[in-house]
């Protein structure tokens, strides 16, 4: 049953969680698995009004079909088949609970395009009535299931909503990214390890028929000054960061944010390996995150990894293009979004960090596929003889083995990515 509609980002939330109601003897991954097969990769279909990315289909909603308004997409769909054991089977439901974090947003919004044409069926929840209403003004003709979670950094945020009846799968990518506070022990560490091990613990609680949680980290929680420094360094799924959480509360405002990634990912683990709850544990740790966005309604909403895009487009870079400071390792959002589905997808990702990076990258680069593919934007790049952009003197190695192997991710290149999301930004009036 496919019943994709438009939103704005501003209005969805970042927790998935997936159930199907069980019949017969049906094992959930090999029901997964055997849904209508997918394509290698979903590059984003576009609805009437920007993007189709939101799905809400409680489960007595009717099973007629609802085919997206792009030949690609509807082409794709005259092509799959049921096998005889899917036919048995009822659509997936997914519940995306509360994030306010634009980072998240943009992956969150690819991750629901993904399920939405994989047939899943949908709840959302979302912080206000206000939201609520938007949405049901937004699918008038759909049967909608909302519920309102105001704030998922309390203890017991979730308890109410992970009870309904058939839970299967957990995907919860919320989890704060901005600087814009002033205690970071209250704002940002806190709320990022109870957001995380409140869902953990509600569903060992209340949805025992869950068997797989997936959480959405960050390289941030890899990474260490040191091995950012080290030419010889080659950062995999074995490394963690060594900051602490007295770190974070000492420490200047990026420790606080390296710190609450890495904290809240750690309990995840903890709290597994000392509980042990029904369910296996996935995270998916991306560096920066490029690539458009589904439905992008303004240039404020974009995520900050995307800021230079904007900048690159505005001609903020004709004169010297911007240093190439920091993590210089890369990836696209939609090879994110395929990787929290697979993680669920295949029985084989149980218990696994995945590190998600397609490659390295610096601005010059970024500038020099843009000046390629965008001549009509020619006055606003930067030339090839603009100084500026280059990779800093140490940019560490990378082994992408495991999730290229087990999640099967045929990673997105730099010049796509960013043909791409220019296309993305200008549509949005960059």
């Amino acid at each position: 049953m496919y019943r994709p509609f438009t939103s704005s980002s501003d209005d969805i939330n970042n927790t998935v969680l997936l159930y199907y109601k069980r019949r017969n003897i049906l094992d959930p991954f090999s029901l997964i698995i055997n849904q209508k097969s997918p394509p290698d990769r979903y590059e984003g279909g576009r609805g009437e009004s920007g993007g189709i990315f939101n799905c809400l289909v409680p489960p007595s909603a009717s099973t007629s079909t609802i085919i997206p308004s792009t030949n690609r997409v509807f082409k794709f769909l005259e092509q799959k088949t049921y096998s005889s054991r899917d036919e048995q089977s009822t659509p997936h439901r997914w519940i995306r609970l509360p994030c306010r974090y634009t980072s998240l947003k943009i992956c969150a919004s690819h991750i629901l395009d993904m399920l939405v044409h994989r047939g899943y069926e949908v709840v959302t929840t979302v912080r206000s009535e206000d939201k609520a209403s938007k949405i049901r003004e937004a699918y008038p003709n759909a049967k909608l299931s909302v519920a309102i979670v105001p704030d998922i950094a309390q203890p017991d945020a979730f308890d109410e909503v992970v009870k309904i009846s058939g839970l299967d799968i957990v995907l919860h990518t919320a989890s704060p990214f901005h600087f814009n506070w002033s205690d970071a022990k209250s704002e940002l560490l806190d709320p990022a390890i109870t957001g995380t091990t409140s869902i953990l613990k509600a569903i060992k609680k209340y949805a025992p028929s869950v068997k797989r949680v997936v959480v959405t980290s960050s390289f941030v929680s890899m990474l260490s000054v040191e091995g950012l420094l080290d030419p010889n360094k080659v950062y995999s799924e074995s490394d963690w960061n060594p900051i602490t959480y007295e770190d974070g509360l000492s420490g200047s405002k990026v420790d606080a944010y390296r710190a609450s990634k890495t904290v809240a990912e750690r309990s995840a683990w903890k709290f597994v390996e000392e509980e042990k709850p029904n369910f296996d544990l996935v995270t998916i740790c991306p560096p920066l995150v490029f690539g458009p966005s589904v439905s992008l309604s303004s240039l404020s909403a974009i995520n900050t990894s995307n800021e230079r895009f904007v900048e690159l487009i505005q001609g903020k870079w004709k004169n010297e293009i911007l240093p190439s400071l920091g993590v210089n390792l890369w990836v696209d959002v939609r090879d994110v979004a395929f990787a929290h589905i697979a993680a669920f997808e295949k029985p084989e990702a149980g218990g696994k960090r995945f590190f998600c990076v397609s490659g390295k990258c610096s601005n010059r680069e970024i500038a020099a596929a843009a000046r390629r593919n965008f001549p009509q934007l020619k006055d606003k790049f930067p030339s090839e003889e603009t100084k500026g952009g280059d990779y800093p003197p140490v940019v560490p190695g990378y082994d992408n083995s495991r999730a290229t192997k087990i999640l099967g991710i045929d990673w997105i290149d730099l010049e796509k990515s960013t043909i791409d999301n220019i296309k993305s930004l200008l549509a949005a009036g960059a």
